[in-house]
């Protein structure tokens, strides 16, 4: 029988403490295991993104990096614009104040038309050598330069190389008609066009020659005091010069190609002896007055001149500055097959709107002539690369390089001259030309 008196032993403690650490130590792996899962999980995530997910993600992410640029119709606009809805000019890009018409005496000058006049060799010039962005010299619109210097009443009629039997075509059926004197057009173009210009319609008025003296007996024959000059080789388009008669009764040629890029002219005679110029042919030009229904016929650059008078006196607009002076080049006859580029600077050497060192050197701003259009950096928001379209007329102040221009200043405004444009902070990054 089982004493029932004696007491039961005690249950055994629970030690905690050690309870704890049990638990923490198991933590920890997991833990410890988990981190090792999420860096295996990392690596392979990052493997899939850098192999197939980036490129994928590249265009959207452009997008969504050039978001903040966009401007949404209605909304940034408004910011942009005044009470009137005419767009806000910041402070430092104000231009500065425009005249209110062209004087187009003090840009070109009035047309002096004389008996045949003589020039001073002391006071001519030639225009300097031209070339192309690819290199290639110009001679042929050189010449045509100071054939317009030398007589600037004539009709200046481009001969196209994709053209030509229709250009001349077309020149022939004009003077048939009475529209002009085949005498008073003088072909623009390459000098071999230019030669079967003058073949095809003025051949008997060409001279020839082996010597000096057979030219200039014969040019003094005609009593003509300007003369066109096509030479024989060395070019692939053969070459062309311009010469005239001194006042010391001797003929000159303008020709900085075969001068050592000299603009002085070189006698008649030096010309072909020191240069073994084997020429072709010269034809005679009268300097004598021509008109044309009762109106003066004005050089190339005059004629774009007297179209910025115009658009400035009408007010004509543009939709920006680029096609007001498109609009001025083609009210003057000069098409965009009429242009020639004689600059552009390279777009891809800078970022943004400021072109820094890429732009127009001194060289080429010596060749500027009133007419041309020009892009200058005025590092404005509304060109991708902060240029501005411009007629270039003429120097202010040439030592300092500031300039007077017309432009538009766009969204559907008039032209306006400007008479301080300073090429040192709107350096020129783009040269066309009327040919």
């Amino acid at each position: 029988m089982s004493d029932l008196s004696k007491k039961p032993s005690s249950a055994p403690s629970l030690d905690f403490t050690k309870g704890l650490d049990v638990m923490k130590k198991g933590l920890d792996k997991s833990i410890s295991m988990l981190t090792k899962l999420w860096g295996k999980f990392s690596e392979m995530v990052g493997g899939l993104n850098k192999k197939y997910l980036a490129p994928l993600m590249a265009p959207l992410t452009g997008w969504l990096d050039n978001f903040a640029d966009l401007k949404l119709p209605g909304l940034d606009e408004k910011k942009d614009k005044d009470k009137k809805g005419k767009e806000k000019t910041p402070p430092e890009k104000r231009p500065e104040k425009p005249e209110t018409k062209v004087k187009l005496d003090e840009l070109m000058g009035e047309i002096e038309i004389g008996e045949r006049p003589r020039f001073d060799p002391a006071k001519i010039q030639s225009h300097p050598v031209e070339v192309d962005r690819n290199g290639t010299t110009l001679c042929s619109l050189t010449a045509k330069k100071n054939l317009e210097m030398l007589c600037p009443g004539k009709i200046f009629q481009s001969i196209s190389p994709d053209h030509t039997k229709r250009d001349i075509q077309r020149v022939r059926e004009g003077a048939a008609a009475g529209k002009f004197d085949l005498k008073d057009v003088i072909p623009t173009g390459n000098a071999d066009d230019v030669q079967q210009y003058y073949y095809s319609l003025r051949k008997n008025d060409t001279i020839s020659g082996v010597l000096p003296k057979d030219f200039t007996d014969q040019l003094n024959a005609t009593g003509k005091t300007v003369c066109d000059i096509i030479t024989y080789g060395g070019t692939k388009y053969d070459h062309r010069a311009a010469g005239f008669k001194g006042t010391d009764g001797q003929w000159y040629v303008l020709d900085p190609y075969r001068s050592g890029r000299n603009t002085n002219p070189i006698s008649f005679e030096d010309y072909i002896k020191k240069n073994k110029t084997d020429i072709a042919f010269v034809v005679p030009i009268d300097t004598a007055g021509q008109t044309l229904k009762g109106r003066e016929v004005l050089a190339g650059p005059q004629r774009i001149l007297k179209a910025v008078d115009e658009f400035i006196e009408k007010k004509i607009v543009g939709k920006n500055c680029w096609d007001w002076v498109d609009k001025v080049y083609r009210r003057a006859g000069f098409s965009p097959k009429k242009r020639l580029i004689i600059y552009n600077s390279d777009t891809t050497k800078y970022e943004g709107s400021d072109c820094k060192d890429e732009h127009a050197g001194p060289e080429l701003l010596a060749r500027l002539s009133p007419g041309d259009h020009l892009y200058i950096n005025n590092k404005n928001a509304q060109d991708a690369y902060g240029n501005h379209s411009v007629i270039f007329l003429g120097w202010a102040d040439r030592d300092n390089l500031i300039a007077r221009t017309a432009s538009s200043p766009g969204n559907g405004t008039h032209g306006r001259i400007w008479s301080s444009t300073d090429f040192k902070k709107m350096p020129v990054t783009h040269i066309t030309k009327p040919a």
